[in-house]
């Protein structure tokens, strides 16, 4: 099976849970996105075959809020060009996924529609206010991480601008530091 096939086959097969839902394959960006009122749905895929011919397959997915990103990236280091795909809140899956067989591939793909259908597809299909975003982006798991981002400084600046364009927490905010407002 070539590169080219077994990438084609991971789209199709998940592109069959998502697509019925709105979603829809950027080839581009290796993943499956849906437009909200608010942002983007993402399930992405990192598709990698190394120069001496293994093949490997990893999976994630995504929410994206436009108001907390495009204040995020006012002063983040990320490239300009990829700003508009990154997401505000995320699951990882840790697995990762060997596709040089053709018995791999089967078994990469049945374990990826498992991912989409019983982890990703709920996890996007929430409605998330600001303030779900604040609360999941200030939370911490027994291992002191934040299990909705993975990269810990970028995810307090996300969590500090959710809670401060959030109104009510906005007012408490001024509140607290003696402004009066």
């Amino acid at each position: 099976m070539s590169w080219n096939d077994i990438k084609a086959s991971v789209y199709a097969s998940c592109g069959a849970l998502l697509e019925p839902h709105g979603f829809r394959l950027i080839k581009s960006r290796s993943s499956y996105e849906k437009v909200t009122a608010n942002g983007r749905l993402m399930i992405y895929f990192t598709l990698v075959a190394s120069d001496v011919g293994n093949r490997f397959v990893r999976t994630g997915c995504g929410v994206r809020n436009n108001a907390i990103e495009d204040l995020f990236h006012k002063t983040s280091s990320t490239d300009k060009r990829c700003q508009s795909a990154t997401a505000t809140i995320g699951v990882s899956c840790d697995k990762l996924w060997v596709l040089n067989t053709t018995e791999e591939v089967a078994i990469a793909i049945s374990e990826l529609n498992a991912y989409v259908r019983d982890v990703a597809l709920p996890f996007l299909q929430k409605k998330y206010s600001l303030q779900d975003f604040s609360m999941l982006l200030n939370t911490t798991n027994t291992d002191g991480r934040c299990p909705y981002f993975a990269n810990s400084i970028w995810r307090c600046h996300r969590g500090l601008i959710a809670e401060l364009i959030n109104p009510f927490y906005f007012q408490k905010f001024l509140y607290s530091l003696n402004l009066g407002y």
